[in-house]
């Protein structure tokens, strides 16, 4: 670390990494059916200002009912619903869209997370109690398939004991996106490592 090298690299990954992350909110936009939509800063603070309006909120019956409300604003189609038309429109930008970030975490705790279009009618019929036990199903069927030893699965099991018997959802978006770029993390560093030796 004492060559002048070392500490240049550094200072050029961190500014690359820095550009990175801010700069293509700032110049990029989204275009949907040829169509300027947004920008992608604009769409961070919209999701942002939604997300932060439904943190604290428990994921009970109270709020899947209004999820489940949603759902009848939405097209009938994927293509529908990836349109124009429909993503400008009042019924998607305040009705759908602020529950967004809820709806994708219902879906990933159901287990119907990939399901799209198909997947609205599971949404619709959920309710807290089924969602809790079938994201519970879900944990357990993935403590299968990693071949966790017995041991490691009462050690797991006590865990999902002290879990709360309603989560709460919390806003985390900036955790999210420094976990999601861990890639580029570990290949500066990998990089960094190669030119300090």
């Amino acid at each position: 670390m004492k060559k002048k090298i070392v500490w240049i690299t550094i200072v050029i990954f961190l500014l690359l990494q820095l550009m990175q992350t801010c700069m293509a909110y700032f110049i990029s936009s989204r275009y949907i059916d040829g169509k300027f939509f947004e920008t992608k800063a604009d769409l961070r603070k919209i999701e942002r200002k939604y997300a932060q309006a439904l943190s604290e909120r428990k994921i009970d019956d109270n709020l899947l009912a209004e999820l489940a409300n949603t759902y009848k604003y939405k097209p009938d189609s994927f293509e529908k619903a990836q349109s124009y038309e429909y993503l400008s429109s009042d019924d998607y930008q305040n009705k759908v869209r602020p529950y967004e970030a809820v709806d994708k975490l219902v879906q990933e705790m159901s287990g119907i997370k990939n399901a799209g279009i198909n997947g609205y009618s599971n949404v619709l019929d959920i309710t807290q109690d089924k969602l809790y036990k079938t994201r519970r199903s879900g944990v357990e069927a993935l403590w299968k398939m990693y071949h966790l030893s017995d041991a490691e699965i009462k050690y797991w099991t006590e865990k999902e004991k002290k879990l709360p018997e309603v989560f709460t959802y919390k806003y985390g978006g900036a955790y999210t996106e420094l976990i999601d770029m861990g890639g580029c993390y570990f290949i500066f560093m990998l990089m960094i490592f190669f030119i300090a030796i």
